[in-house]
């Protein structure tokens, strides 16, 4: 539909002889003037486009922005230029320009260009508030800006902070896209009308300060862990299964002083804490002649004790005794790092 229309455009420009184009842009700038180029316009001269591309700083100095391309425009002996982020508005641009020229000149004769412009302020990247919002941060190496959007029943609520320099923007309006463009108009106000520098200086004098806490902490943290871990006890008891410490005490202690089936006694500390114990009995004899055997707790960690004896029994009993003695280290361990957080805490 839309190529069909072209089609009767141009055919009624090419009997008509009319290039008036009224309030409104009926076609392209491109297109018009790629049309008056041809034999309907009545001049003998070649249309060339060159383009090229550039970033800002070529345009204003100390500046960095996105790419822009700059489009030229070549035609009966003039040069018009379009610059733009987008190749085909740069294009429109020169077309635009070069028919303005040809309207001033009265090279064509009927020519009528339309005083509106023919890109919109949204097409326009130079007078678009976001653009120059991201253009002033990344000049000033400020941090871009961060948006998040709500809505209240038809209107969108857009809000643009920039977090380094304290700084917040509101926007609302029917549509979210003008509503960041709000946001971004205010917070360039913001910015024009506050000294942006100092507010630049007493971030990086906190972010300093930040970092020198956190530098501080860690050689805190790191020279206690090392006091800590240099001393044996500083480690931690064993435990349960459920978590709980497994603690010996001096009624356990006392029953070692007084029997030698020290079996009886860590089968009663396990099932106090709901212990498993388990015995791998080795066929083999030791080079004397001993009976061995491995014992083995479920404990967090687990434990596990070699025994030997003459019996079966005694081998038995020499690995539990062995296994309640790494119970016991576990409990001393246990309450050393208790008696550390007591002595650190204000209150105990």
């Amino acid at each position: 539909m839309q190529a069909k229309k072209k089609r009767n455009y141009l055919y009624a420009r090419e009997n008509n002889k009319n290039w008036t184009l009224g309030e409104e842009w009926d076609a392209t700038p491109c297109t018009l003037l790629s049309e008056i180029a041809g034999k309907a316009g009545g001049l003998k001269s070649q249309l060339d486009y060159a383009f090229r591309q550039m970033t800002r700083e070529t345009i204003e100095d100390n500046t960095h922005s996105q790419h822009i391309f700059e489009c030229q425009c070549s035609f009966a002996g003039m040069i018009t230029s379009g610059s733009n982020t987008k190749k085909k508005n740069a294009k429109h641009l020169a077309s635009e320009y070069m028919l303005r020229s040809l309207q001033e000149r009265g090279m064509v004769k009927g020519l009528r260009v339309p005083e509106k412009p023919f890109l919109g302020e949204s097409d326009d990247n130079f007078d678009n508030p976001t653009s120059k919002l991201f253009e002033f941060v990344q000049i000033r190496g400020i941090e871009k800006p961060v948006f998040w959007d709500d809505m209240y029943g038809t209107q969108f609520k857009m809000t643009c902070t920039i977090a380094s320099l304290k700084l917040e923007s509101f926007g609302m309006c029917s549509s979210k896209k003008q509503a960041k463009r709000e946001a971004c108009r205010h917070m360039l106000e913001k910015l024009e009308s506050c000294d942006v520098e100092g507010l630049m200086k007493e971030h990086e004098l906190q972010q300093k300060l930040e970092e020198e806490d956190e530098e501080n902490d860690y050689h805190r943290n790191k020279n206690t862990y090392m006091v800590e871990t240099s001393n044996i006890h500083s480690f931690l008891g064993y435990r349960n299964q459920r978590g709980s410490y497994i603690n010996i005490d001096g009624k356990d202690l006392y029953r070692l002083q007084g029997t030698d089936k020290f079996l009886n006694v860590l089968n009663g500390i396990c099932k106090r804490y709901c212990l498993l114990i388990t015995h791998f009995e080795l066929k083999d004899l030791d080079v004397y002649g001993l009976k061995q055997t491995i014992l083995r707790v479920n404990s967090i960690p687990p434990i596990c004790c070699f025994g030997k004896g003459f019996s079966k029994t005694d081998a038995k009993n020499a690995s539990a005794l062995q296994a309640i003695e790494h119970f016991n280290v576990g409990s001393r361990r246990m309450v050393f790092r208790e008696r550390n957080y007591n002595r650190d805490d204000p209150d105990a």
